[in-house]
């Protein structure tokens, strides 16, 4: 069993963060920037001002190294690209080089856009059949993924494409082995794709993408990879990886094998005409294009190291009193919490006392409870069905109190209003 963070090293923690009064209970929307990364951020934005400063200096290659580490896989599957959106695509154009008309595409209800745009864009121009997975409403999304995979025993399912937990309310955790054996057994139509947007997991409970034996997993690293903005980490499996199919979004000279640095230069060869087109064998053909960003990078890798430090598995032991708290207190005042979720992330809504018939009832009472706890200092994400309510370990069980004391003040305030 793993311990929770000892005591010492959480008030270190809690040290490097400028919360001051605030109660900031959403990790899943952006974490708040360590004091230490932005140290490292602004040393880097001065760099810039004596540019002869800069030059490659290997930070590329720490960050896919740190990041294989949060994830167990080498440096060479870890792709540096812009966004998850970004990260996705790149799958999802891999993925469709195998597809044919009407092969299915799985995923779920209320996922996150990312993972679904670059499959619906596939049903336009592959002709596939993107399949939803109602909201599992008995918490159990994985027997919900794989009765549908069941269900489509005789069909070619080109991809699963899931999170680990649903962005909106932290309902899962879906366990990716047993999706994953399914996906890959013998017998079926074709090789099923997994596809994972980990973005609000990686870094927050162990991921271990070969044990689970994914085949693609992306994580933005504003969350819980406490990092700066625009970048997503994306691992590419051994089935894709440099494979004819697996080709970049961007073409640029950074995608390809003679550059064994940024600074690398070679002549145009007017043979060809122009450059060798030999790509690089790893996931960094997939990168987003441009040079290494030299401010950015240096961030991410602190960020990176951090969650090393703290180590995922002690993150959930240490955030997950607070969520399991978090549903008792709220579960007391007769809100909808998911029946289950991750050890990081749970979704509040209106309970049957709220008198919300509709959508669009929930969605007011949603936005209203969330202004609510904004004026008094609490920080909260507004989904369309719920409030996400997302504590890291810089949060404490006082900060879950004052949470559940005053949206208790705005759920006695409205009922009253009803009477």
């Amino acid at each position: 069993r793993t311990m929770a963070l000892p005591a010492e090293e959480l008030a270190a923690f809690r040290a490097q963060f400028d919360l001051g009064e605030h109660v900031y209970l959403a990790c899943a929307s952006r974490a708040p920037l360590l004091r230490d990364t932005l140290e490292v951020g602004v040393e880097a934005t001065r760099r810039k001002q004596r540019p002869w400063q800069l030059g490659a200096d290997g930070v590329e290659s720490r960050v896919r190294k740190l990041f294989g580490q949060v994830v167990n896989c080498s440096p060479q599957e870890v792709a540096i690209c812009p966004s998850t959106s970004f990260s996705i695509t790149i799958a999802a154009k891999t993925i469709a080089a195998g597809v044919q008309a009407d092969d299915v595409v799985l995923l779920l209800e209320d996922q996150m856009s990312s993972n679904v745009y670059p499959w619906t864009t596939l049903r336009e121009t592959h002709g596939v059949e993107v399949v939803a997975v109602p909201y599992a409403k008995d918490g159990d999304w994985t027997g919900a993924i794989l009765a549908e995979l069941g269900r489509l025993v005789t069909r070619r399912v080109a991809a699963v494409a899931i999170p680990i937990v649903l962005w909106t309310d932290g309902s899962g955790p879906i366990d990716l082995t047993a999706v994953t054996a399914v996906c890959h057994a013998q017998g079926r139509p074709m090789r099923t794709a997994v596809v994972v947007d980990g973005t609000q997991s990686v870094g927050a409970v162990p991921t271990d993408v070969k044990a689970a034996g994914v085949d693609f997993l992306a994580a933005s690293v504003h969350k819980w990879l406490l990092g700066p903005y625009g970048c997503s980490l994306l691992y590419v499996g051994p089935e894709y990886l440099n494979t004819p199919q697996f080709q970049p979004i961007v073409h640029d000279e950074h995608s390809y094998a003679h550059m064994a640095s940024a600074d690398v230069e070679v002549p145009f060869d007017m043979a060809v005409p122009g450059y060798p087109t030999e790509l690089t064998a790893a996931a960094s053909r997939a990168d987003g294009g441009g040079r290494p960003n030299p401010i950015l990078l240096p961030m991410i890798e602190n960020g990176l190291s951090w969650v090393l430090r703290l180590q995922p598995a002690r993150v959930a032991a240490t955030v997950q009193p607070l969520v399991t708290l978090l549903r008792q207190r709220c579960e007391e005042l007769g809100l909808w919490v998911p029946r289950a979720t991750g050890p990081h992330i749970i979704g509040v809504g209106p309970g049957q006392r709220d008198a919300c018939p509709d959508q669009p009832a929930v969605t007011a009472w949603v936005a209203a409870a969330a202004a609510h706890l904004k004026r008094h200092k609490i920080y909260v994400s507004a989904k369309v069905k719920v409030l996400r309510v997302a504590p890291h370990v810089y949060n404490t069980v006082e900060d879950v109190e004052v949470f559940v004391r005053v949206l208790g003040e705005f759920v006695a305030g409205r009922r009253g209003a009803k009477l």
